[in-house]
């Protein structure tokens, strides 16, 4: 490569990196701007939504906090013991005295089972009774670990008098849910999916919903069911008989879009805002800490701790909830 060619290229280099460093001087400032605001004002707009899910989710892990279910009773193990005869199991006895049963029946076999000390035995799930009255939904749990017990107890809502037409079954459909079960064995064969059992329809079912209005002027709420044709019926004026901690925590359960484009599919479009947006506020709270030099070390020190205590918690919760 002659001479003049090689500063023709290095002054085309160095040009470009000029102009780029000017471009990139120009245009950055303008875009940290809008992240600040879009990090901002996204999060004013989805605020109610993250006071919700934020409130809710404290509810789930204190079902006794502003609730009807309080506990009214609780007694030690020794009681316990004593009237129902039941004692903590041992996680790490149970386990070990396992693995020997399966050894020997495997005795036969060259395979041999041992007992993985990496992680401890433990108790998954809750020991609980269930009973109810006139009254209240009583909630009795035996504590696995200590051999403790507490009697949580809900208090009922009064019942009100319901229209004469609640409960009634009008059958408006020309098929029932036997044949549509069937037909839709033939649809799963027709997918190439073949089983032993038979496709169980899920509990929920879709409903028609809509309102009338009596002689008397009152409104009423209607929903029908449109596989088994029951009416479920309450006055429009009176909501149904839920405290507010229901309601707030029945809102965070809800999930899927509808089928069809309601009020209830706004909702569903919200949440999805508010999951995209917990994300986006994650990774453009990143972006502007990085700008603040002074606390680039402390807060990669905090992050790489979060991530550590995230990862551990979050592996040793995945094996407890698997079974």
């Amino acid at each position: 490569m002659a001479p003049g060619d090689k500063r023709q290229i290095r002054t085309y280099v160095i040009t470009y990196n000029i102009f780029n460093r000017k471009l990139f001087s120009k245009f950055y400032p303008r875009l940290l701007k809008l992240l600040r605001r879009a990090h901002m004002y996204t999060g004013l707009v989805l605020l109610p939504w993250i006071i919700l899910f934020g409130i809710t989710g404290v509810f789930f892990n204190h079902p006794t906090w502003f609730s009807r279910q309080q506990v009214i009773y609780s007694t030690d193990s020794h009681n316990v013991e004593k009237i129902t005869g039941f004692k903590p199991p041992d996680p790490q006895k149970i386990a070990s005295q396992i693995v020997d049963e399966l050894n020997i029946k495997k005795a036969d076999s060259s395979e041999n089972l041992t007992l993985d000390n990496s992680m401890s035995p433990m108790i998954s799930g809750r020991l609980g009774f269930f009973l109810d009255n006139e009254e209240a939904q009583y909630f009795l749990y035996l504590d696995t670990v200590n051999g403790s017990s507490k009697i949580e107890s809900r208090s009922k809502f009064p019942e009100e008098e319901a229209p004469n037409i609640d409960g009634q079954v009008i059958d408006l459909l020309d098929q029932n849910s036997t044949e549509l079960e069937a037909g839709v064995a033939e649809l799963f064969k027709n997918a190439g999916i073949e089983s032993d059992s038979k496709p169980r329809m899920f509990r929920s079912q879709p409903k028609v919903i809509f309102n009338v209005i009596d002689t008397n002027g009152t409104s009423f709420n209607i929903g029908y069911n449109i596989i088994s044709g029951k009416l479920s019926v309450r006055q429009t004026d009176k909501p149904p008989p839920m405290e507010m901690r229901s309601i707030l925590t029945r809102l965070h359960r809800l999930h899927r879009y509808p089928d069809e484009v309601n009020v209830r599919w706004v909702w569903s479009f919200f949440v999805d805002a508010t999951g995209l947006m917990l994300i986006f506020w994650g990774v453009s709270g990143i972006i502007m800490w990085w700008q603040i030099k002074p606390t680039r070390v402390v807060g990669v020190v905090g992050i790489s701790v979060a991530l550590i205590i995230a990862f551990l918690v979050g592996t040793g919760t995945v094996n407890l909830v698997w079974f």
